[in-house]
């Protein structure tokens, strides 16, 4: 018998939805090369792509084992990671809001090329996430879970010092230091044995390359110009990319660091801060804009869902932050898909709260939702290169325009 309050039956329509993105977008990416020399056992590939094992471990095996080719391998994971997140998801929404079908407004640009980008583990990260946060009544479902996020990509770690910190706070301390624990055991003591040997591209120590690879994706999205590196400048000769021959000036490092011996700053382009504009404030609908009304009222919000919901939507919420520190470009929305989990908890309870407490219109509610699909639908055309470049600065003004007027909506202060 059909009952809209079936998270089984949301979960999968939205799994359905999501597949659309396998028509939409291409399979091989900049990246994919890596993780396919991963899955044919090659251990010489660059850091970070070579401790990020586990996705292309299990593509390899399943290629080996049943004899099909890597690509349909890399395909059938992709496929069981849309439907685990079309089905966890609506299962959130359900315990979030009571209707599994809310669900649907996790369907968003960046949710949709990660299905599409098969070899890339943004998809299945997000699935291996939220069967943890699942498993979290089930302490050691939970704590192998956990490490297994943690060897798909470094990300997983973020997941599991989150969801351990909300159990201390709970005051369940031998349970969240050991999900801590086995997150940092699996990142500081397995990868280093079963990655691959090579470092990263620059030949510069790990920490030096994590500060130095935020500082650079900082830089480029909030003021435009591209760090320039010696070493990078031979990358882009090899791989015949990169948009920056010549930088405005370099400066001789005197003592080099790994392959580095020389840095400097490529010219001003305001295309970079464009890109992150649009991405930010249309590529997420009216989530940006309903977040920042409603800021105050987060930890009351947060205090009101089961602790996997809590620390699900922290976790989307710091990627959203933490993602322009780490890439750039339309790479951006495929990094923050994590927001998918806080998108399908926190904007229908502040709906509905706004609904109940301040009575708005059925237009103002209807209107804040087809907002939300029309900025993802813009955002859609832009990434799949039907809206060109040129239009990126319309775009963004367009977000913009959408975000404030949504900072003008009720603040949900009945919470």
């Amino acid at each position: 018998m059909w009952n809209r309050n079936n998270w089984f039956v949301a979960g999968f329509a939205l799994a359905l939805i999501l597949c659309v993105g396998f028509i939409l977008f291409p399979r091989q990416t900049s990246d994919a090369n890596w993780y396919i020399a991963l899955a044919m056992g090659k251990r010489d590939v660059p850091k970070p792509w070579g401790a990020r094992i586990l996705h292309p471990f299990l593509a390899g095996w399943i290629a080996r084992a049943t004899g099909i080719s890597l690509e349909s391998a890399f395909f059938f994971l992709a496929l069981v990671a849309t439907f685990v997140v079309g089905l966890l998801l609506a299962q959130f929404a359900y315990k979030a809001t009571g209707n599994p079908w809310w669900s649907l407004l996790a369907v968003h640009p960046g949710l949709l090329q990660a299905v599409g980008s098969i070899y890339l583990n943004d998809l299945f990260l997000l699935a291996v996430v939220l069967i943890f946060l699942s498993t979290l009544s089930i302490p050691p479902l939970a704590l192998l879970f956990a490490v297994l996020a943690v060897l798909t990509r470094e990300v997983g770690l973020v997941a599991v010092v989150i969801a351990g910190a909300i159990l201390l706070a709970q005051g369940k301390r031998l349970y969240g230091a050991g999900l801590i624990l086995s997150g940092l055991l699996a990142w500081f003591v397995i990868i280093p044995h079963i990655a691959s040997t090579e470092t990263n591209l620059h030949g510069a120590p790990e920490i030096i390359y994590m500060v130095a690879r935020s500082f650079v994706a900082f830089v480029k999205n909030f003021f435009g110009f591209q760090i320039w590196t010696d070493s990078l400048a031979q990358l882009w000769a090899k791989w015949e990319m990169g948009d920056c021959k010549t930088p405005l000036f370099s400066l001789t490092l005197p003592v080099p660091i790994g392959n580095v011996h020389k840095v400097g700053i490529c010219p001003w382009q305001p295309g970079h801060i464009l890109v992150f504009a649009t991405v930010y404030l249309t590529g997420w609908g009216v989530f940006p804009g309903l977040i920042w009304t409603n800021r105050h009222q987060l930890r009351q919000l947060l205090a009101k869902f089961p602790v996997d919901i809590r620390a699900g939507s922290l976790f989307g919420l710091t990627m959203f932050i933490l993602a322009p520190f780490v890439v750039f470009g339309f790479a951006l929305c495929r990094l923050a898909i994590y927001t998918a989990i806080p998108v399908i908890s926190f904007m229908p309870y502040v709906i509905l709260t706004l609904h109940r407490n301040f009575n708005p219109s059925s237009w103002q509610i209807v209107s804040v939702i087809l907002t939300h699909i029309a900025l993802n639908l813009v955002f859609l055309l832009a990434l799949m290169g039907v809206i060109g470049i040129r239009w990126i600065g319309i775009l963004a003004i367009l977000g913009a325009t959408a975000q404030v007027t949504l900072a003008r909506f009720a603040k949900a202060e009945g919470l």
